[in-house]
C-alpha cells in the first residue's frame, strides 16, 4: 500500500521550497552586485581610465590596495606601514589607541614584547647616527614632521618614515621635550654565543625600578668607555636594559659590546672556569691598594665585577673590595668617613673608580675585544 501525502504536507514542502528559492535569488543578487562593483570591464583603453576617478585613486593609494591602471610598489610585508595607511584620516599618528602607537608603547615599556618582536627604539639623534654608520638604514623612523632637519642629514637613513604627534613621541621615548625629535626602530641587539677569552667582565643585574636600571646602564657605559671586554646580564624576570631610557643611559653599548644572558649559577660557573675573581665594591671591604687585595688579584686571571641588583647568594659569595683615595690635601676620601661629608662616595662611584684602577694598573695590556689573544 503506497503512502499518499496529505494536503497539509504538500503545503509545508512547497513553503520550504519557496524559501530556498527566495534565499538563492537574494544570494545570487548580492554576488552579482559585488562582482559588478569590484570589476571594471575594459571595452577600450579610455573606458578604463574614466572608470577610475582621481578620488578613487587617492583613496586606493592611501589604503595601499591595487587599482586597475595603477601599479603599487609598496612591500606587502610591512604590516605597520599598512596599518598607518589604512586609515582615511591624515597620516600623523595622534591617538595612543592606534595599532602602531600601541606597538611603539609596548616596545618602550615591555621587555618581553621587545624580545618577541626583536626590535628596540633609539630616541637620541646621536645614537641613530652611530647606528646608521655601523649597520646602515634603520627599519623605521618616527618624527613630528617631514620638514625635520634631521631627516636631511646623510648620516640618518631609514627605510620608512612615519609622522607622530610630539605628545605621543614624548610618551614613547620618556622625555620631557621632543621638539624636532626623532625616534628610530632598529633590530634587537643579539647576545653573543660565548665571551671568548674575556678577562674583564661586568656582571649587571636589572631591577624593576627605572632609576636603578638607569644607574646600572650608566655603569655599563662607563665599562665600555674604560674598555672592559664583556657584559654578563643576570636574568631577573622580564627586565632588561633596552628600553629608551636605559639605552640613552648606556649609549647603546650593548650594540657593540659582547654580552651574554644567564642566571647566578651560570655566572659563578663562568667565573670559576675562566679564573675570574667575582667581587663587589662595598663599604668595609678590602682596600684595592692594600697588599692583601693585590695578592688576591694576582691569583686570578681577571675580574667579574658585580653591579646593579644582585641576588643575595651572589653578593655573599663575592669578594668585597673598597676604594680608598686621598685628595691632594691628604684627606682620605671614602664613604665611611664622617668628615668631610662632601667627599663621601656611593657604591656606583666606587665601582667606576674600581673599574678604572683595575684596567689601568692591572690589566692595561688586555685587548679591548675578548676574542683577541
Amino acid at each position: 500500500m503506497s503512502y499518499i501525502p496529505s494536503q497539509a504536507a504538500h503545503s509545508v514542502v512547497q513553503r520550504i521550497i519557496d524559501d530556498i528559492k527566495k534565499n538563492a535569488v537574494e544570494i545570487a543578487g548580492r554576488h552579482a552586485r559585488a562582482k559588478l562593483r569590484s570589476s571594471y570591464v575594459e571595452r577600450s583603453p579610455g573606458a578604463r581610465a574614466t572608470a577610475v576617478t582621481p578620488r578613487l585613486q587617492q583613496t586606493a593609494a592611501r589604503r595601499q590596495c591595487p587599482v586597475p591602471g595603477r601599479s603599487t610598489h609598496v612591500s606587502a610585508g610591512d604590516y605597520f606601514t599598512r596599518l598607518v595607511n589604512s586609515s582615511p584620516k591624515p597620516r600623523v599618528l595622534r591617538s595612543a589607541a592606534h595599532p602602531v602607537a600601541i606597538h611603539l608603547l609596548k616596545l618602550a615599556h615591555s621587555a618581553a614584547y621587545r624580545k618577541y618582536r626583536k626590535l628596540v627604539l633609539l630616541s637620541s639623534p646621536k645614537l641613530i647616527r652611530e647606528y646608521c654608520e655601523r649597520h646602515g638604514a634603520c627599519s623605521r623612523l618616527y618624527t613630528t614632521s617631514f620638514d625635520n632637519p634631521l631627516l636631511m642629514e646623510p648620516q640618518i637613513r631609514g627605510n620608512k618614515v612615519l609622522t607622530c604627534s610630539e605628545k605621543l613621541l614624548r610618551k614613547i621615548a620618556s622625555v620631557h621635550s621632543y621638539n624636532n625629535g626623532l625616534l628610530a626602530e632598529v633590530p634587537y641587539p643579539p647576545p653573543s654565543q660565548h665571551l671568548g677569552n674575556a678577562t674583564l667582565v661586568l656582571c649587571v643585574g636589572a631591577s624593576a625600578r627605572a632609576a636603578e636600571r638607569d644607574t646600572a646602564a650608566t655603569l655599563m657605559r662607563t665599562a665600555h668607555a674604560l674598555q672592559w671586554q664583556a657584559v654578563w646580564l643576570l636574568q631577573h624576570g622580564e627586565h632588561d636594559f633596552l628600553d629608551p631610557r636605559a639605552i640613552r643611559a648606556s649609549q647603546n653599548c650593548l650594540d657593540t659590546m659582547p654580552y651574554i644572558t644567564g642566571d647566578a649559577r651560570e655566572a659563578v660557573n663562568f667565573a670559576k672556569e675562566n679564573g675570574l675573581l667575582m667581587c663587589v665594591c662595598a663599604d668595609g671591604g678590602i682596600a684595592i691598594g692594600s697588599e692583601n687585595a693585590q695578592q688576591i688579584l694576582k691569583r686570578h686571571r681577571g675580574m667579574m665585577l658585580l653591579v646593579g641588583k644582585q641576588p643575595r647568594e651572589l653578593i655573599e659569595s663575592a669578594t668585597k673590595l673598597d676604594v680608598m683615595l686621598s685628595n691632594p690635601r691628604g684627606h682620605v676620601v671614602a664613604s665611611e668617613c664622617a668628615a668631610p661629608r662632601q667627599y663621601a662616595l656611593d657604591g656606583s662611584t666606587k665601582s667606576c673608580i674600581l673599574m678604572y684602577l683595575v684596567r689601568k694598573q692591572l690589566h692595561f695590556t688586555a685587548p679591548r675585544s675578548p676574542y683577541l689573544a
